[in-house]
Protein backbone atom coordinates (compact mmCIF):
# COMPACT_ATOMS: atom_id res chain seq x y z
CA UNK A 1 0.00 0.00 0.00
CA UNK A 2 1.03 3.83 -0.99
CA UNK A 3 -0.91 5.40 1.41
CA UNK A 4 -0.58 7.89 4.19
CA UNK A 5 -2.79 8.05 7.21
CA UNK A 6 -2.85 11.87 8.60
CA UNK A 7 -4.46 12.56 11.83
CA UNK A 8 -4.36 16.03 13.76
CA UNK A 9 -5.32 16.08 17.16
CA UNK A 10 -5.81 17.56 20.49
CA UNK A 11 -6.36 15.42 23.60
CA UNK A 12 -7.91 12.56 22.02
CA UNK A 13 -7.00 9.78 24.28
CA UNK A 14 -10.13 8.14 24.05
CA UNK A 15 -10.62 7.71 20.22
CA UNK A 16 -7.05 7.57 19.14
CA UNK A 17 -6.11 3.68 19.21
CA UNK A 18 -9.14 2.90 17.48
CA UNK A 19 -8.29 5.40 14.70
CA UNK A 20 -5.16 4.61 13.84
CA UNK A 21 -5.58 0.70 14.06
CA UNK A 22 -8.54 1.63 11.25
CA UNK A 23 -6.01 3.75 9.19
CA UNK A 24 -3.23 0.69 9.33
CA UNK A 25 -5.61 -1.83 7.55
CA UNK A 26 -5.19 0.30 4.15
CA UNK A 27 -2.02 2.57 5.18
CA UNK A 28 1.52 1.98 5.74
CA UNK A 29 2.43 4.60 7.44
CA UNK A 30 0.40 7.27 9.91
CA UNK A 31 1.32 10.37 10.74
CA UNK A 32 -0.35 12.25 13.75
CA UNK A 33 0.23 16.25 13.70
CA UNK A 34 -0.81 16.70 17.76
CA UNK A 35 -1.30 20.33 19.21
CA UNK A 36 0.55 19.70 22.85
CA UNK A 37 -1.81 17.12 24.00
CA UNK A 38 -1.89 17.13 27.60
CA UNK A 39 -3.34 13.60 27.80
CA UNK A 40 -2.02 10.54 26.47
CA UNK A 41 -2.82 10.72 22.93
CA UNK A 42 0.85 10.99 21.97
CA UNK A 43 1.76 7.90 23.96
CA UNK A 44 -0.96 6.03 22.68
CA UNK A 45 -0.26 7.10 18.74
CA UNK A 46 2.91 6.17 19.65
CA UNK A 47 2.42 2.83 20.86
CA UNK A 48 0.21 2.17 18.14
CA UNK A 49 3.18 2.50 15.89
CA UNK A 50 2.42 6.30 14.54
CA UNK A 51 5.00 8.80 13.97
CA UNK A 52 3.88 11.52 16.44
CA UNK A 53 5.05 15.68 15.45
CA UNK A 54 3.96 18.10 17.72
CA UNK A 55 3.11 21.63 16.34
CA UNK A 56 1.24 23.97 18.39
CA UNK A 57 -2.34 24.12 16.54
CA UNK A 58 -2.69 26.47 14.06
CA UNK A 59 -5.69 26.16 12.59
CA UNK A 60 -7.75 23.09 10.79
CA UNK A 61 -6.21 23.63 7.03
CA UNK A 62 -2.75 24.56 8.63
CA UNK A 63 -2.18 21.85 11.12
CA UNK A 64 -3.54 19.42 8.18
CA UNK A 65 -1.23 21.22 5.65
CA UNK A 66 2.14 20.90 7.87
CA UNK A 67 1.78 17.29 8.45
CA UNK A 68 2.03 16.43 4.36
CA UNK A 69 5.86 16.93 4.50
CA UNK A 70 5.73 14.10 6.82
CA UNK A 71 3.81 11.45 4.52
CA UNK A 72 6.19 9.84 2.52
CA UNK A 73 3.41 8.07 -0.09
CA UNK A 74 1.41 10.64 -2.74
CA UNK A 75 -1.96 9.14 -1.32
CA UNK A 76 -3.47 10.55 1.86
CA UNK A 77 -6.24 9.22 3.62
CA UNK A 78 -7.28 12.36 6.47
CA UNK A 79 -9.54 11.57 8.53
CA UNK A 80 -9.92 12.96 12.12
CA UNK A 81 -9.15 11.04 15.70
CA UNK A 82 -13.01 9.96 15.49
CA UNK A 83 -13.24 8.84 12.02
CA UNK A 84 -13.22 5.59 10.58
CA UNK A 85 -13.61 4.05 7.83
CA UNK A 86 -16.37 1.62 6.88
CA UNK A 87 -16.13 -1.68 5.06
CA UNK A 88 -16.94 -0.45 1.80
CA UNK A 89 -14.30 2.50 1.55
CA UNK A 90 -11.72 -0.22 2.86
CA UNK A 91 -12.17 -2.42 0.31
CA UNK A 92 -12.66 0.38 -2.33
CA UNK A 93 -9.11 1.55 -1.05
CA UNK A 94 -7.16 -1.84 -0.66
CA UNK A 95 -8.33 -3.27 -4.32
CA UNK A 96 -6.73 0.46 -5.03
CA UNK A 97 -9.85 0.96 -7.23
CA UNK A 98 -8.98 4.39 -6.32
CA UNK A 99 -6.04 4.56 -9.13
CA UNK A 100 -8.73 3.51 -12.05
CA UNK A 101 -9.96 6.62 -12.75
CA UNK A 102 -8.00 10.01 -13.26
CA UNK A 103 -9.29 11.52 -9.93
CA UNK A 104 -7.08 13.48 -7.66
CA UNK A 105 -9.87 13.51 -4.44
CA UNK A 106 -12.44 11.15 -3.09
CA UNK A 107 -15.25 11.79 -0.58
CA UNK A 108 -17.09 9.72 1.96
CA UNK A 109 -20.70 10.25 3.08
CA UNK A 110 -20.03 10.60 6.99
CA UNK A 111 -21.98 9.53 9.76
CA UNK A 112 -22.70 12.03 12.79
CA UNK A 113 -23.10 11.40 16.08
CA UNK A 114 -24.70 12.83 19.25
CA UNK A 115 -24.02 10.67 22.74
CA UNK A 116 -23.60 7.71 20.48
CA UNK A 117 -26.64 8.60 18.77
CA UNK A 118 -26.34 8.98 14.71
CA UNK A 119 -28.00 12.23 13.47
CA UNK A 120 -29.43 11.34 10.46
CA UNK A 121 -32.00 14.55 9.98
CA UNK A 122 -31.43 18.39 9.36
CA UNK A 123 -29.03 17.76 6.45
CA UNK A 124 -26.15 15.76 8.68
CA UNK A 125 -26.55 12.89 6.74
CA UNK A 126 -25.07 11.91 4.22
CA UNK A 127 -22.62 14.50 5.37
CA UNK A 128 -20.26 14.38 2.74
CA UNK A 129 -16.07 15.48 3.52
CA UNK A 130 -13.61 14.88 0.93
CA UNK A 131 -10.98 12.38 3.00
CA UNK A 132 -8.76 10.75 0.26
CA UNK A 133 -6.82 12.91 -2.13
CA UNK A 134 -3.81 12.86 -3.96
CA UNK A 135 -0.82 15.32 -2.28
CA UNK A 136 0.63 16.15 -6.06
CA UNK A 137 -2.81 17.17 -7.29
CA UNK A 138 -4.94 18.22 -4.19
CA UNK A 139 -3.53 19.73 -0.83
CA UNK A 140 -5.90 20.80 2.63
CA UNK A 141 -7.08 24.66 2.59
CA UNK A 142 -5.31 26.62 4.64
CA UNK A 143 -9.03 27.59 6.29
CA UNK A 144 -8.78 27.66 10.23
CA UNK A 145 -12.34 26.44 10.24
CA UNK A 146 -13.98 23.48 8.35
CA UNK A 147 -11.16 23.10 5.74
CA UNK A 148 -11.68 21.51 2.63
CA UNK A 149 -9.61 20.20 0.19
CA UNK A 150 -8.62 22.02 -3.17
CA UNK A 151 -7.74 20.42 -5.99
CA UNK A 152 -4.63 21.79 -8.54
CA UNK A 153 -6.38 20.88 -11.63
CA UNK A 154 -8.81 22.92 -13.67
CA UNK A 155 -11.63 19.76 -13.27
CA UNK A 156 -13.51 20.28 -10.05
CA UNK A 157 -15.65 17.42 -11.66
CA UNK A 158 -13.04 15.11 -10.65
CA UNK A 159 -13.77 14.37 -7.20
CA UNK A 160 -16.09 11.70 -6.71
CA UNK A 161 -18.45 10.61 -3.84
CA UNK A 162 -17.61 7.57 -2.55
CA UNK A 163 -18.16 4.92 0.55
CA UNK A 164 -19.30 5.82 3.87
CA UNK A 165 -17.41 6.54 6.79
CA UNK A 166 -18.39 5.87 10.85
CA UNK A 167 -17.84 7.52 13.65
Amino acid sequence: MAISGLVITYNEEKMIGKCIDALFKVCDEVIIVDSLSKDKTVEIAKEKGAIVVSQPFLGDGPQRTHGLPYCKNDWILNLDADEFLDIDAEEFILKEKYLEGNYDAFSFRVKNFLADKLIDFAGWYPDHKVRFFNKKTAHPSESKVHQKIINLNEKPEIFFYLCCLGK
